[in-house]
């Protein structure tokens, strides 16, 4: 049973590391490549969506690598470390994405495209360099996770 939740929180990390990495390297790029009304238009939207779903996306993931550090991993065995490494760094994207991205995203989510703000270009800059952190951080997270359901095979 510990093996199929080890997967299934595996999967929901892959899922939300993968959809960051996505906006990262993909979609904000693309976004920038287009006039500046459809740039705006395209931030503000994709702002509004994942305003409302990462926050909860987040922190259940926070809260399965929580359950897998204590009530699955052998306490202070190599897969305990695994787990509470990557808990600890999905805790701190959480805190790091409420203190930095966050409100640049809701600032970009209230645009009105028609009226942008005269910094609009430089905060939205500064959004892809904390969302570049951020996925840096989640990914190294989700090596942890991972190390740690592999180690989970081997014991």
């Amino acid at each position: 049973m510990s093996e199929i939740f080890s997967i299934f929180v595996l999967v929901w990390a892959s899922l939300l590391v993968g959809n960051e990495f996505t906006v990262g390297v993909f979609i904000n790029p693309l976004f920038s490549r287009l006039p500046d009304s459809a740039h705006a238009l395209a931030a503000k939207e994709s702002a509004r969506l994942y305003g409302k779903v990462m926050p909860f996306w987040m922190i259940i993931n926070f809260v399965l690598c929580t359950v897998l550090t204590i009530f699955v991993a052998k306490s202070f065995s190599t897969q305990w470390w695994e787990y509470l490494a990557a808990t600890i760094l999905f805790a701190f994207v959480n805190i790091f994405s409420l203190i930095f991205p966050v409100p640049i995203n809701n600032k970009i989510a209230s645009w009105d495209p028609n009226d942008l703000p005269a910094d609009w270009c430089e905060l939205r800059k500064r959004f892809d360099r904390y969302h570049f952190i951020r996925t840096v951080l989640l990914l190294i997270a989700f090596a942890c996770l991972a190390f740690g359901a592999i180690s989970q095979r081997s014991v």
